[in-house]
C-alpha cells in the first residue's frame, strides 16, 4: 500500500478490501486462529461487541489507504520515513494519545463535523508527559520504605525460627513472611493515571522488587538455615503459569516465544492483575491505559490480563465516602435506604479477591475474571448510584424550599423506591398516584406542597442530577474498589492503598479566560485589558454565538468545582467575628482548598486520605506545596507530625538547556513529594532544591536533612520550607536568623519597622480605570501638564507604574512598550540608556494613566517606598525596591506606606533605612532562600531578618550607620526632578530652602555607593566577624557567587572583574577602620 501511494496509484471508492483486512485481523486477535498459530487474546480491546457501530459500516480503500499510510509513514520533501511502532515505548505512545484527549468531534448546525478543544480543556497543549527518570524517582522513593518493611519482616521471621521445630514447620513460618509474596499484596494507585505512564513503570519496578526479594530471601534463608533449602512459594506459582501457557500452546499449535515466558514476564502479569490500580476522569484515557499495560505485559500464548476491576473511569476528587452518604441520607429522611445496597456492595470484596487470585494464564480464567467482575458491578451498582445521587445534590446546591421538600419526599419513598429511581430502573410515580398515596406530604418538615409541584421538582432534580453524574463521573472510592477498604459505614475508615503515586494535573480550578479563549477565539485572549476582554465576551452573548454557552457552562462548572472543594461537607459553622452561620470547610480538603485552588493541591490531600495509616504518598507536583502561603497549614501539619519523607525540588531547565517538561515555562519549579500516611513517621525529612540533574540527588551537599525546628526558625510565621540550594546556604542562613529578628513576628506581634503593605490597582480587575495616551487625548480630551501628567475636565491623570518600570534605587529604569502580538505579557519593558538616565527630565513612559483621585495614596509624603513583586531567584537580583513619586502603582509594584497613626517624621527617618536594607545583597541572598516562584510575596518579606533601628546608631568613625545609609540612598535615588519632594524631606536643600538639583547619573559612582551599603549590611548582619575575618570573607564571596548574572554582567562591563564583590570587601576594611568616606576607586 505504501508503495502504491508513493507511485501515486489510486484506490477504489467502492471496494473495502483494506477495511476487511483490518476487521479480520481484529477478529483473529480477539478470538484466536489456531491454523496461523495465534491464540485468543481477549481483553476486549478488539472485541466486536465493544464497537457495534463498526459492524454497520464499510470504509472504502480510497479512505483507508491514505489513513493507514499517514499512520505508517512520514512523507516530506519527496522522501518517506517508516514509523516503527515497535521502537516506540508504551509511555511515548501514550503521551501521543494523551494530546488527543483534550479535543472532541462536534457536529455543527449544517451537519459538518469539526474538531475542537474539549469544553473543559483549559489549554490545547495536551497533558504533560512525565520523563521516565522522574517517574522512576517517585516510584523508588515511595516504594522503598514498603519494600524494606517486607524484607525486614522476613529477616525477623528468620531470627525467630526455633531450631526445635521441624523443617516443614519452619518453612511454613518463612512462607508466611515471604517478601516476594508480600510485595505482590501491595496495592498501588495512580488517581490521575492519564494513559498509564506511571502504572507501566510501576509494573516493572514492582516486578523487579519481587524477583530481587525472591533471590534475597533464598540467600538469607540459605545462610541462616541451610538445611531448609528455602525457595519462595512464588517460584512454584510462576512455574505453574508457565506450564499452563506452554500446555495450551502445544495443544492448540500456537507459536510461542520462550523469551516472553521468563520469570520477569510472568511476574509482570501477576503485578498487573494484583497490585496496579488507576483512575482517570476521561474514559478514553482509561482505555488507553489498558492498552499501554496490555502491550507492556504482553505474553505470547496467554490472553490479555483482565484489569477492568482495577482501572476505573471517574473523578478521583469528587464523590462520597459511604459514612458521609449515610449521614446525608439520614438528615433528609433516607435512614434505611442504604442498608440493603450497602450489605450487598460490601459482600463484593470477596469476589474481588477471587478475580485477583486468577492468573488469566488461559482464556477460561480470563473469562472467569470478567464474569466475576460483572457480578461485582451488579452488587455495587445500587449503592453507587444512591451515593452519587446524594453527592450530586450537594453540587446542585438547591435553595428553593420546594426543591428541598421534593428531595426529602423522594428519599422518604413517596415517589417509589428511591434506589430504583436513582438507578433509572423506575421513574417517579405518576402525579395522581403520588397525590393519592401520600398527599405529597413532606413528613420531615410537616410542610404541605402541591403534589404536582413536588413531583415536577423531583423530576427536574433527577434530570439535573443524572446529567451532572454523567458529566462529572463522581467516584465513590470504597464502592469503586470494594476490596481495598473495610468497615464502610464506620466513621473511621479501615483499609486503603499501600501507596498512591502519580503526576496529577497542575491546572487551577478557576477558569483561566486567556488560556480558554486562546484555543477557541484567540482575538478575545489577546485583548490588552481584562475590561476589553469582558466586553468581547459580552458581545458573544449579544451575537448569539454558541461559544458564549460553552464558556458560561465551563465557567459555571469551574465555580461549582471550587465551591465543592472548599465547602463540600454540607455543614455550617459560626463565623468567629460576625457570629453568623457560614458554610463549614470541606472534610475532604480542609487545608488545601483555599484561595485560587490548584487541582494538584486537592490531589495531595486526596492521596493522604486514600492510603493506609502506614502507607506512602509519592506525587510529582508544583513546589508550592512546600513554600506557598496557601499550603502553609498543610505543610506545617505534615512536617510537625513527621510524615514527610523527602521533597526534591526541580528547576524545569536542565544544565544542558533541555527542559524536563517542554510545555512548561523553563523557570517553573516542581517537586517529588514523598510522605507517609498518618501512621508512618520519619526521624528527619530530606530536602533538595533547584535540582537540575538527577545525579545531584546522591550529593549530600545538595540533598540533606532539614528539621522542623530549622524550618520554624527561618519561616516562623508560615512554617513553609526554606529553599536551600546547598548545606552551606543552610548554615549561613541559620546563623543570620540566630542573630537578627524577622520583620514581623506574628506570634509576638513584634515588628522591626512600622510599615503597611498595600497595592493600589489590580492590573486586571481595575483595568476599566486605565487609559492609554491616545485614549486620554481622544476619549478624555486631556492635555499634558508636565511631569508625565495630564489634565482633563475629570481631573488630573498620573502615570500608572508597573514593576517592570523600576530597578533598585531607580524609579525610571524602563519605558513600557506594547507587544500587541503577545497573548501573555503584552506590556514589555524597554530599558532607558545611561544617556537617558543622565537627563533628569527624562521620565519613564507608562502603558497607562489613572486619575490621581483613584490612587488611594495613603502616605503623608509625596513619595513612598515601592517594591517589585514579580521576581525570581534566577534573575540578576531578587529583591528590588525604590522610591516612587506620588503616582499610581499596579499590583506588580506594591508600596510600603506608614501604618495608620504613624507621624510623618518617623516615616521620613525610617524609609531610607528600610529601602537600603531591602536592596542590600545579603537580604537579597536571604530572600533567595524563600522565594520559590515568580513573586516576592509580603508573607515572605515579613519573615526576612532586618537590622534593628537601634543598630543604626553604631558609629563608623565620624558617622553613624544611619548617616551613611541616608547619604547613599539620597544620591542613588534622587536622579530626576520628579523626586524633588523626597530630596526636600531628606534635607537636601540650599541655604534658601530650595531643593538642590538631582544627582548626576554615574554608573561607576552608583556601583561604589551600593558596594558601600552592601559592606555596611554584611557588618550589621554579623556575616562579617572581625574575630574570624578570613572565614567571613569566604562567606561573603560565596554569597556574591550566588548572583551569577550580576557577576557576568560586571565582568563584561568592567574588564573581567566582579566589581561589586571587590568593592564590598574593600569597603568592609574601610568601615571597620572608621573611614566611611574613604576614596575607593572603581
Amino acid at each position: 500500500m505504501g508503495r502504491r501511494i508513493s507511485e501515486n496509484d489510486v484506490f477504489s471508492d467502492t471496494a473495502t478490501k483494506i477495511w476487511h483486512h483490518v476487521a479480520d485481523l481484529a477478529r483473529i486477535i480477539d478470538k484466536g486462529e489456531a491454523k496461523v498459530g495465534i491464540p485468543p487474546y481477549n481483553g476486549g480491546l478488539f472485541a466486536a461487541d465493544g464497537t457495534p457501530l463498526l459492524d454497520t459500516i464499510r470504509i472504502p480503500d480510497s479512505v483507508m489507504a491514505p489513513t493507514l499510510d499517514a499512520l505508517s509513514w512520514i512523507r516530506e520533501s519527496g522522501t518517506a520515513r517508516y514509523i516503527n511502532y515497535r521502537d516506540l515505548s508504551v509511555q511515548q505512545l501514550g503521551s501521543i494519545y494523551e494530546r488527543l484527549l483534550e479535543f472532541e468531534i462536534v457536529r455543527d448546525d449544517s451537519g459538518v463535523l469539526t474538531v475542537r478543544p474539549n469544553l473543559f480543556a483549559r489549554k490545547n497543549s495536551g497533558s504533560y508527559y512525565t520523563p521516565d527518570e522522574l517517574v522512576g524517582l517517585i516510584l523508588d522513593q515511595t516504594l522503598e520504605p514498603l519494600i524494606a518493611e517486607r524484607l525486614g519482616a522476613f529477616r525477623s521471621a528468620l531470627d525467630k525460627l526455633d531450631p526445635k521445630d521441624s523443617p516443614d514447620y519452619q518453612r511454613g513460618d518463612l512462607n508466611d513472611a515471604d517478601p516476594a509474596e508480600a510485595i505482590l499484596k501491595l496495592r498501588v494507585c495512580d488517581p490521575a493515571m492519564g494513559s498509564g505512564h506511571f502504572l507501566v513503570s510501576l509494573v516493572d519496578t514492582l516486578a523487579d522488587h519481587v524477583l530481587d526479594a525472591m533471590a534475597e530471601a533464598q540467600a538469607l534463608a540459605t545462610e541462616a538455615a541451610p538445611r531448609l533449602e528455602y525457595v519462595s512459594p512464588l517460584a512454584r506459582k510462576i512455574e505453574d503459569i508457565r506450564a499452563t501457557i506452554l500446555r495450551n500452546a502445544k495443544a492448540a499449535g500456537w507459536t510461542i516465544d520462550q523469551a516472553q515466558l521468563d520469570d520477569r514476564h510472568i511476574v509482570r502479569r501477576m503485578v498487573l492483575k494484583r497490585c496496579v490500580y488507576g483512575v482517570d476522569k476521561n474514559p478514553m484515557a482509561v482505555e488507553l491505559a489498558k492498552v499501554a499495560l496490555w502491550l507492556h505485559t504482553f505474553t505470547v500464548g496467554a490472553p490479555l490480563s483482565f484489569i477492568d476491576h482495577h482501572l476505573r473511569a471517574g473523578d478521583s476528587l469528587f464523590g462520597l465516602w459511604v459514612r458521609d452518604a449515610i449521614d446525608k441520607a439520614g438528615a433528609q429522611g433516607g435512614e434505611l435506604l442504604h442498608i440493603g445496597p450497602l450489605r450487598e456492595a460490601e459482600a463484593s470484596a470477596a469476589a474481588m479477591g477471587i478475580i485477583e487470585r486468577l492468573t488469566d494464564a488461559e482464556i477460561a480464567e480470563a473469562h472467569q475474571s470478567a464474569a466475576t467482575w460483572y457480578g461485582v458491578q451488579s452488587q455495587i451498582g445500587p449503592l453507587d448510584s444512591f451515593v452519587s445521587f446524594l453527592h450530586a445534590l450537594d453540587w446542585l446546591n438547591l435553595k428553593q424550599p420546594v426543591d428541598k421538600a421534593a428531595v426529602r419526599a423522594m428519599l422518604d419513598g413517596q415517589f417509589g423506591n428511591p434506589v430504583e429511581i436513582m438507578l433509572g430502573r423506575q421513574e417517579p410515580i405518576a402525579r395522581k398516584s403520588a397525590a393519592a398515596k401520600s398527599g405529597a406530604t413532606d413528613r420531615m418538615k410537616k410542610q404541605r406542597f402541591d403534589a404536582n409541584e413536588l413531583l415536577e421538582a423531583a423530576e427536574r432534580i433527577l434530570e439535573s442530577a443524572r446529567a451532572l453524574i454523567g458529566e462529572e463521573r463522581f467516584l465513590n472510592w470504597q464502592i469503586a474498589f470494594p476490596g481495598v477498604w473495610e468497615k464502610w459505614s464506620s466513621a473511621e475508615r479501615g483499609g486503603g492503598f499501600d501507596a498512591v503515586v502519580g503526576n496529577p494535573p497542575w491546572d487551577r480550578i478557576k477558569l483561566q479566560q486567556v488560556e480558554w479563549f486562546a484555543a477557541r477565539k484567540p482575538e478575545i485572549a489577546m485583548a490588552q485589558r481584562a475590561s476589553d476582554r469582558a466586553k468581547s465576551i459580552a458581545k458573544l452573548k449579544a451575537d448569539g454565538d454558541p461559544l458564549w454557552d460553552d464558556f458560561t457552562h465551563a465557567e459555571s462548572r469551574a465555580a461549582d468545582t471550587a465551591r465543592m472543594a472548599r465547602f463540600s461537607s454540607g455543614k455550617s459553622t459560626k463565623d468567629p467575628e460576625t457570629g453568623k452561620s457560614v458554610p463549614a470547610l470541606s472534610d475532604n480538603y480542609p487545608l488545601l482548598s483555599g484561595g485560587d485552588t490548584n487541582l494538584n493541591s486537592l490531589f495531595v490531600e486526596r492521596a493522604h486520605a486514600l492510603v493506609k495509616p502506614g502507607g506512602m504518598v509519592g506525587l510529582l507536583i508544583p513546589s508550592g506545596i512546600a513554600s506557598d502561603q496557601s499550603s502553609a497549614a498543610f505543610f506545617r501539619k505534615v512536617v510537625g507530625e513527621r510524615q514527610v519523607h523527602s521533597i526534591i525540588d526541580f528547576f524545569n531547565k536542565r544544565y544542558d538547556g533541555t527542559l524536563f517538561f517542554p510545555d512548561v515555562y523553563y523557570r517553573f519549579k516542581f517537586c517529588a513529594y514523598v510522605a507517609g500516611g498518618p501512621g508512618r513517621t520519619f526521624d528527619c525529612a530530606s530536602f533538595g532544591f533547584f535540582i537540575r540533574d538527577l545525579t545531584e540527588i546522591t550529593n549530600p551537599d545538595r540533598v540533606f536533612p532539614v528539621s522542623a525546628d530549622e524550618i520554624n526558625r527561618i519561616n516562623p510565621n508560615s512554617g513553609t520550607a526554606p529553599i536551600f540550594r546547598s548545606r552551606r546556604d543552610k548554615e549561613i542562613t541559620s546563623g543570620i536568623y540566630a542573630r537578627l529578628p524577622v520583620l514581623v513576628a506574628k506570634d509576638s506581634g513584634d515588628t522591626v519597622w512600622s510599615v503597611r503593605y498595600a497595592t493600589m490597582f489590580h492590573m486586571a480587575n481595575d483595568s476599566d480605570k486605565f487609559r492609554t495616551q491616545p485614549e486620554l487625548e481622544g476619549n478624555e480630551a486631556a492635555w499634558p501638564i508636565g511631569g508625565n501628567r495630564f489634565r482633563s475636565t475629570a481631573g488630573e491623570w498620573v502615570p500608572l507604574y508597573e514593576g517592570k518600570m523600576v530597578q533598585a534605587f531607580d524609579h525610571r529604569a524602563s519605558d513600557i512598550v506594547l507587544a500587541a502580538a503577545n497573548v501573555f505579557r503584552s506590556g514589555q519593558g524597554s530599558d532607558l540608556t545611561d544617556g537617558e538616565h543622565r537627563d533628569p527630565a527624562r521620565l519613564p513612559t507608562p502603558r497607562y494613566w489613572v486619575k490621581a483621585t483613584d490612587t488611594g495614596w495613603d502616605a503623608p509624603t509625596d513619595w513612598c517606598v515601592a517594591m517589585k513583586d514579580v521576581t525570581s531567584v534566577t534573575n540578576a537580583r531578587t529583591t528590588i525596591t525604590t522610591i516612587i513619586p506620588r503616582y499610581g502603582a499596579g499590583h506588580t509594584l506594591p508600596v510600603l506606606f506608614p501604618r495608620k497613626g504613624d507621624d510623618r517624621a518617623s516615616y521620613i527617618r525610617s524609609a531610607p533605612l528600610l529601602l537600603a536594607n531591602l536592596n542590600c545583597v545579603v537580604l537579597d541572598y536571604l530572600a533567595r532562600q524563600k522565594v520559590h516562584g515568580n513573586h516576592l510575596a509580603w508573607y515572605l518579606v515579613e519573615q526576612l531578618p532586618f537590622v534593628l533601628p537601634a543598630e543604626y546608631t553604631r558609629a563608623f568613625g565620624p558617622k553613624t550607620a544611619a548617616e551613611i545609609v541616608r547619604e547613599a540612598v539620597l544620591e542613588l535615588t534622587y536622579t530626576a526632578h520628579d523626586l524633588a519632594p523626597f530630596a526636600r524631606d531628606m534635607g537636601y536643600v540650599d541655604a534658601k530652602g530650595e531643593v538642590m538639583p538631582p544627582f548626576v547619573w554615574d554608573e561607576a559612582r552608583r556601583l561604589n555607593l551600593r558596594a558601600k551599603l552592601d559592606a555596611l549590611y554584611f557588618i550589621l548582619y554579623g556575616v562579617f566577624d572581625p574575630a574570624n575575618s578570613a572565614r567571613s570573607r569566604e562567606d561573603i564571596r560565596y554569597i556574591y557567587s550566588t548572583f551569577p548574572i550580576v557577576d557576568q554582567q560586571e565582568r563584561d562591563k568592567w574588564g573581567g572583574s566582579y566589581k561589586s564583590e571587590e568593592l564590598c570587601l574593600a569597603w568592609i576594611n574601610a568601615l571597620v577602620a572608621g573611614q566611611p568616606d574613604a576614596a575607593i576607586g572603581v
